[in-house]
């Protein structure tokens, strides 16, 4: 009787190995609860294997493009500082499109439109993340 205990518990030493290392820990798979997002934040979702940018950000930051090259992709949002608008926050969701398998640069600009700054970057941040 006691090998077959042994047997039974190598089978589940084995199942449990095999599947701790078959999870996906790609962050871009993960469960993210949007409350907890500050103004500009975003995350990367994959609703139904088309990948998506879901930003908690101002109503007045439009998007003004996406541009995807090999495995880096650029999004533009700009908003203009001189309409002295009030921040409502809204959750927007921009879609990329279905990307195959690979590792990709994610740009991220937010740019001012008032014509009396040097410098109309407001926001930069550089992401990186896989698709599998």
């Amino acid at each position: 009787m006691s090998r077959f205990y042994q047997t039974i518990g190598c089978c589940l030493i084995i199942l449990f190995i095999f599947n701790a290392c078959s999870e996906d820990e790609n962050p871009l798979y993960e469960q993210v609860d949007l409350s907890t997002l500050s103004e500009n934040e975003f995350v990367l979702t994959d609703s139904g294997g088309e990948v998506q940018i879901i930003f908690r950000d101002c109503q007045y930051n439009v998007l003004q493009s996406v541009e995807k090259e090999g495995d880096k992709i650029e999004v533009v949002k700009a908003f203009n500082s001189l309409m002295k608008l009030a921040c409502v926050l809204r959750y927007d969701t921009v879609s990329l499109g279905v990307l195959g398998r690979g590792n990709y640069q994610l740009d991220y600009y937010l740019i001012d439109r008032n014509t009396m700054l040097t410098d109309s970057v407001f926001l930069k941040e550089t992401r990186f993340f896989s698709v599998k």
